[in-house]
């Protein structure tokens, strides 16, 4: 099988998990299925398929705060082989999440942000979830004050503040 082995187990593990998303599932089975090699890479968009990640949000909030205390956090592994980058189980996680519908996870990644944990990504989240969103949220101006108190990385701050002036204004 030799190169094709991974591709046939990813190929696998999303028969897999659409499965267990049309059946449904417990806590314990979404950390099971969320911590698995590629269970973090196709949990949550599956779930966004099937117009179920409104029911997971506990679980996805749970996995959020378990991943940030991993010692990967903050690491982008590029292999020395010709491979895919490598990133953090928080990081993978949060490139996962819906962007533009479906539940909101933005104070979430600003706690992250705040944490310097994932910041860039968690800076990008919100900048898609909140400039391209078209449902207003009240939160949203809570939010942008919040951004604008935090002490960005080394080259987001550009990202932060246009997030914050884009939220500001926005009528209210």
């Amino acid at each position: 099988m030799g190169q094709y082995h991974n591709e046939f187990r990813l190929e696998r593990d999303q028969v897999f998990v659409a499965e267990m998303v049309r059946r449904g599932f417990d806590a314990e089975d979404f950390r099971a299925v969320i911590d698995s090699l590629n269970g973090r890479s196709l949990l949550i968009p599956q779930l966004e398929i099937a117009g179920q990640t409104g029911r997971y949000i506990e679980s996805i909030l749970e996995t959020i705060h378990r991943y940030e205390n991993l010692p990967d956090v903050n690491h982008r592994i590029e292999p020395k082989i010709k491979a895919e980058i490598v990133w953090s189980h928080l990081a993978e996680v949060i490139r996962t999440l819906p962007r533009n519908r479906g539940p909101d996870f933005s104070e979430a990644m600003l706690e992250l942000a705040v944490a310097d944990h994932e910041t860039e990504l968690a800076l990008n989240y919100l900048y898609d979830r909140i400039v391209y969103q078209r449902v207003e949220n009240p939160l949203k101006r809570d939010l942008g004050d919040k951004l604008a108190a935090m002490k960005a990385p080394p080259g987001s701050e550009d990202k932060r503040d246009f997030i914050v002036k884009w939220i500001r204004s926005r009528p209210r």
